[in-house]
């Protein structure tokens, strides 16, 4: 071991031997990695930009990038934050968007956070005639409509008609066409704006064929079901019932299998439960985070092989079970009092939780019924829809929805891969799809020890809206403190229930597809029982037209939803976008990270249905396609020798390798839980999450400056400059931090000096370094790494496992390894190698002609 201590500082640090990945085949182009594109140096210089001014959303400026921290001042325009273009200037024909080669779309992220300089999103109410709506194409008023007609008429930015204006909302015009209660109109001047609507936006009474046929019975057997509406359920084709908004219902279900209770998940997830409902009673510093004040209701049960119910009036001596033994034909077995106010019966809820947390996995079932949960939930709920949060830990072996043990052994690296991706049958997506319909919500917890099956009951999320905490080996010393962050993070965070999306273009552009966690009735309407504040689509648009070059195109996004505390409400974003005709214009004004956006969910949406190669295939083709259009439409003069990229791109070729370098798409044997976790977020996740994924920040922990993430007067800290993701920046006597919004690792080199070790973990020894959790010391560093872990933390919005890694001595180093993305690495090629390939190809092409790269060589 003293070799290890003995490591020179200067030696260059060697890769893990299992990162290996792949190297250009052919003469490579004498490259300084110093001089190629740093997406850490495009990121701090558009962050110095706009840390000190504001940006206007009506301004012909380029918006900020999405990673950077800035303050937008909406003009009518939406801010960025909400709707991106994968570039602001639209081509005027879809030839010429042909030619471009770039895709052309929206990502769209309704709820997402504002900056806390920023205004909040004005309510408007406009009575009981509701929001002024186009006559054909049902858009909202916004602020880019014509008035005509003395006040009497407003033409549609989108489709051009006029539609009449009533009586309520009518005002005269002043000289220049403008309302004269124009500044009393937030949404006449807003991008962006809340309309309180009425009845008539109710979401629809779901059908009982929604129900499984074998559920029926049971259900009104046991009055699981209000059959009050036979109408409906005798005459499917008659319209149904509306359903008035509500305050939201939470259920939350707890596996009590002997997996769950032998890992410490099921301790851990009930201590989570009484922290977010209840505080801390040990640190009044932890305040609940439960939304208390807007009539929210809760309730419980638990499982294994079969299901408890409990009920937890206020008027009983204490919790009364009932048990489902059943599972095969599982039904809600309480007509009342299962939901329950959380203040008003704490002393049942916390003597409750107090039972579970006794309960021993010596005694407890083997078998895991998640299936049979959902379908008792989903027969209750129908009427009233909510959110169930899941914490499941075992395979799903009795009652409904069964699940098997893949042979991922056999099947990876096949044409046969891409069945580890798909449901096992069609229970899960048959029950998410019910779900979405019935507007119930599912989160889940999953803190499997073994194969969970992910591929099949994920469904329930992707379908819902929900998201996916993924624990594999669930340990609680790692795993706790971010499971108790991440269920404060649902609670805490905006949801919103019952939505309902309508994207709408301007004459001459149209939805083709979106790409998204969510159910969908064709490509312009979506659904979701949820949307989380996280929660982000893409859209895909086409010409149906040409357009003017020189005029504006317009897009509208419709968000129809029900808040927490029960109110219906109409969001909607407008943009109003530049037409132009040169290739050259959409390059300058081109989005590289919505762009990776639209590129990252459309290719997660085709995991399962496509070999993992195939989908790899087709990004760096993505890719070169781009970077070829732009050599041969605007730099045409250039020598073939050199490599062009447009301004606004310089980061794609990084960015596209990492993309295909993650847990979702590299081709190195990942475990199909695993791929499946990483796919969902990719789905849903928004861009700076997306951003901060595929490119980890890195920082130096062993040479910061004493000042260094210290409060300032103000109390705010600073995150240093993050570094490249490479061995070739590091030295073996330093200690870093890198971090992809999952998991932090700690990598503390070999030739990491005494004193260096000794105030971040309070040992002597590099052999004696903790491998979790990181100790609390008073010294400077100590105190430094903890404050940007925070920062992180703060940043994200919850916390993250954290991994120490001691240079060639823990399995934790492959984690680190396989995230410096620029090295060769996780079956791919390094950054320099990738420009070489890339570069290889569009020589090709300019003496062959478009589309004879040799594609095989991907």
């Amino acid at each position: 071991m003293a070799a290890i201590r003995n490591v020179d500082s200067s030696t260059p640090i060697q890769p893990t031997p299992h990162s290996a990945g792949r190297r250009f085949r052919g003469l490579r182009s004498p490259i300084d990695p110093s001089n190629i594109p740093s997406p850490t140096v495009v990121q701090e210089q558009d962050q110095e930009v706009w840390s000190s001014r504001p940006f206007y959303t009506l301004s012909a400026e380029q918006p900020p990038l999405a990673t950077s921290d800035y303050v937008a001042v909406d003009q009518g325009n939406s801010s960025p934050r909400f709707v991106r273009l994968t570039s602001y200037a639209i081509p005027h024909t879809g030839d010429l968007a042909a030619n471009c080669e770039w895709p052309l779309g929206a990502v769209v992220q309704p709820f997402a956070p504002l900056h806390p300089e920023e205004e909040d999103i004005p309510l408007v109410d406009c009575g009981e005639a509701g929001p002024p709506r186009c006559s054909n194409c049902q858009a909202y008023v916004n602020p880019f409509v014509e008035w005509v007609g003395g006040g009497q008429r407003w033409k549609c930015n989108l489709c051009a008609s006029s539609s009449d204006v009533s009586a309520s909302y009518f005002s005269h015009l002043d000289t220049t066409g403008r309302r004269l209660d124009y500044a009393n109109r937030l949404e006449l001047q807003r991008g962006t704006v809340d309309f309180a609507v009425t009845d008539e936006y109710y979401a629809n009474q779901p059908s009982f064929g929604l129900l499984e046929e074998s559920s029926l019975p049971a259900s009104a057997r046991h009055k699981g079901v209000d059959f009050s509406d036979l109408t409906t359920f005798l005459l499917p084709s008659v319209k149904p019932q509306l359903r008035a908004p509500a305050a939201t219902r939470y259920v939350f279900a707890l596996d009590v299998c002997a997996d769950s209770i032998r890992s410490g998940f099921l301790t851990s997830a009930v201590d989570a439960l009484r922290e977010m409902l209840y505080g801390s009673p040990d640190d009044p510093s932890v305040q609940p985070s439960f939304p208390r004040g807007e009539g929210c209701i809760v309730a419980f049960l638990s499982y294994s092989d079969h299901l408890n119910f409990f009920d937890l009036s206020p008027d009983l001596q204490g919790p009364r079970i009932l048990v489902i033994s059943d599972v095969a034909d599982s039904f809600v077995p309480l007509e009342q009092n299962w939901f329950v106010d959380p203040d008003v019966s704490r002393e049942h809820i916390e003597g409750l939780l107090n039972m579970l947390c006794r309960q021993r996995a010596e005694y407890a079932s083997p078998l895991c019924a998640s299936g049979s949960v959902v379908n008792a939930i989903l027969p209750a709920m129908s009427k009233t829809g909510g959110h169930v949060i899941m914490f499941t830990a075992g395979l799903v072996t009795s009652g409904l929805g069964i699940c098997s043990r893949r042979d991922e052994s056999h099947l990876t690296g096949t044409k046969d891969e891409k069945t580890l991706f798909i449901p096992h049958d069609t229970f899960w997506p048959n029950m998410g799809e019910k779900c979405a319909q019935a507007g119930i919500a599912v989160d889940m917890f999953v803190a499997p020890l073994s194969p969970i099956d992910l591929a099949s009951i994920g469904n329930l999320a992707e379908l819902t809206g929900g998201r996916v905490f993924f624990h594999p080996k669930f340990k609680s010393s790692r795993d706790h403190i971010p499971l108790v962050s991440e269920l404060k993070l649902i609670m805490r965070s905006i949801s919103c229930y019952d939505v309902a999306i309508k994207v709408r273009c301007s004459n001459g552009l149209r939805v083709s597809a979106c790409h998204g966690a969510f159910h969908s009735a064709n490509a312009t309407s979506l659904s979701y029982a949820i949307m989380h504040e996280s929660s982000t689509f893409g859209a895909e648009l086409k010409h149906s037209g040409s357009l003017a070059p020189g005029s504006t195109a317009y897009i509208q996004c419709a968000t129809l939803y029900t808040s927490r505390g029960g109110r219906r409400r109409v969001r909607c974003h407008n943009l109003a976008v530049d037409v132009k005709p040169l290739i050259g214009e959409f390059f300058a004004r081109a989005d590289l990270t919505a762009g990776l956006s639209l590129l990252s969910k459309s290719s997660a949406a085709q995991i399962g249905h496509r070999n993992l190669p195939e989908i790899k295939k087709d990004l760096v083709e993505q890719c070169v396609l781009a970077l070829f259009s732009y050599r041969i439409n605007c730099s045409a003069a250039t020598a073939p020798t050199q490599l062009i990229i447009p301004e606004a791109l310089k980061t794609l070729p990084v960015y596209m390798l990492c993309l295909m370098k993650s847990k979702a798409l590299k081709g190195s044997n990942v475990i199909s839980d695993v791929r499946c976790q990483h796919r969902l977020q990719l789905l849903s996740m928004p861009i700076p999450s997306l951003i901060n994924s595929v490119y980890p920040k890195l920082y130096a922990l062993h040479d910061l400056e004493r000042d260094a993430l210290m409060p300032g007067a103000d109390g705010s800290i600073h995150a240093p400059a993050p570094m490249r993701l490479s061995y070739l920046w590091m030295e073996s006597g330093g200690v870093y931090l890198i971090d992809n919004g999952e998991v932090n690792v700690i990598w503390v080199g070999g030739a990491t000096v005494d004193v260096v070790v000794h105030d971040l973990f309070g040992v002597d020894d590099f052999l004696e370094i903790p491998k979790d959790p990181l100790p609390v010391l008073p010294t400077l560093l100590s105190q430094q790494v903890r404050h940007l872990l925070e920062f992180l933390a703060y940043r994200r919005g919850r916390q993250v496992p954290l991994l120490i890694a001691r240079q060639n001595l823990d399995a934790a180093e492959l984690e680190f390894s396989n995230l410096l993305f620029e090295d060769e690495n996780n079956d791919g090629m390094s950054y320099t190698d990738f420009l070489c390939e890339l570069h290889d190809q569009i020589r090709t092409g300019l003496k062959s002609g478009k589309g004879s790269w040799k594609s095989s060589s991907w």
